[in-house]
């Protein structure tokens, strides 16, 4: 059993039923806490990532002004970038 104060997030829907209502509630905690964990794990990834292919894209900028003129590195530099 958990503790008491553990926060719980609950699915509710009413449905007609006849001249009464059905509510069906469900317990939707752990689906919750696994899409944040998913969440944060794609923003740590995608910060993880931007990094160095920032500091790869500023050597791409450099070659491309000192040897974007020569035909044996222009079409690899620009197809790098």
């Amino acid at each position: 059993m958990d503790s008491p104060d553990k926060i719980r997030c609950l699915s509710v829907r009413l449905i007609p039923f006849g001249k009464r209502y059905l509510l069906i509630a469900r317990d939707i905690t752990e689906f919750q806490q696994l899409r944040d964990v998913r969440k944060d794990f794609v923003a740590n990834v995608s910060h993880e990532l931007r990094t160095p292919l920032t500091v790869i894209s500023g050597y791409l900028e450099t070659f491309a002004e000192y040897l974007g003129d020569n035909e044996i590195y222009s079409g690899s530099i620009k197809l790098m970038q």
